[in-house]
């Protein structure tokens, strides 16, 4: 079953073509990485199936869970960076993130699924700080906490773990899995190829704006497809005890 499908999908902007003609699948329940060079359009096609992007042409068609639902109701974004003009603080974030369904008058439901999310993440330390005095790292988790705590039926990332340090990135893989588990569909751009299968179960190839490939983690993880979409050669090898690949990257084709 797919929750979200798009056909011919194509964004031109300033007279460059973002994106070209792109159908694919984002399969319900699963973790969808979304893969490619810088320019790909890994953003842009992330912020369309967000609904955030509306210039572009073809089709974004929702299956969601609950039809009754708007998209902002089953969706839950999480940029790369973004800029908060007043100084609010780390709850009043994750509250605001709960209001298309308490319309501005939290109740004892969204100050629970608020807290919930500060554990989860560990950080319930920053609860009362303001968002704008935290380092990116915290900053980024502040924001998967508050795409959790909004209790929808797909999350997407923006390159969730560019600002995370080691312990940060395996701490949110495992938080990733569990939301998965419990039924949530998580759409991600990434480029850290080697972590890939820690967290994905499957992945859409793009390259100059355009779908290479896409499948499960099992298909599409290889050396041929790395090689294809990067015009690289490369040498994968799983680390032993781990889910962790480490890539050697011969030289470029």
């Amino acid at each position: 079953m797919n929750i979200i499908q798009t056909s011919s999908l194509s964004l031109k902007l300033d007279n460059r073509e973002i994106l070209r003609s792109i159908s694919c699948c984002f399969p319900w329940n699963q973790t969808t990485a979304i893969l490619g060079p810088n320019g790909a359009g890994k953003t842009m096609l992330l912020r369309c199936l967000a609904g955030l992007e509306v210039r572009h042409r073809g089709n974004v068609v929702w299956k969601v869970t609950n039809p009754i639902q708007s998209i902002e109701l089953n969706r839950a974004w999480v940029p790369l960076s973004q800029k908060i003009t007043f100084d609010f603080t780390v709850r009043e974030l994750l509250l605001m993130g709960r209001y298309p369904h308490h319309k501005g008058y939290p109740r004892e439901e969204d100050e629970n699924l608020a807290t919930e999310a500060l554990v989860m993440l560990n950080i319930e330390a920053l609860t009362d700080r303001t968002y704008n005095s935290l380092s990116r790292g915290e900053q980024t988790k502040v924001d998967i906490a508050r795409a959790i705590a909004q209790g929808t039926s797909v999350i997407f990332l923006d390159e969730p773990f560019a600002n995370l340090d080691i312990d940060a990135k395996l701490q949110i893989y495992e938080i990733f899995n569990k939301l998965r588990s419990e039924g949530k569909t998580i759409i991600l751009t990434h480029h850290e190829l080697h972590s890939i299968p820690r967290f994905a179960n499957h992945i859409i190839y793009l390259k100059d704006g355009r779908l290479i490939a896409e499948g499960s983690l099992e298909i599409m993880f290889n050396e041929h497809w790395i090689e294809q979409v990067y015009n690289v050669k490369v040498k994968l090898q799983q680390i032993s005890d781990t889910k962790d690949y480490a890539i050697g990257f011969l030289d470029s084709k």
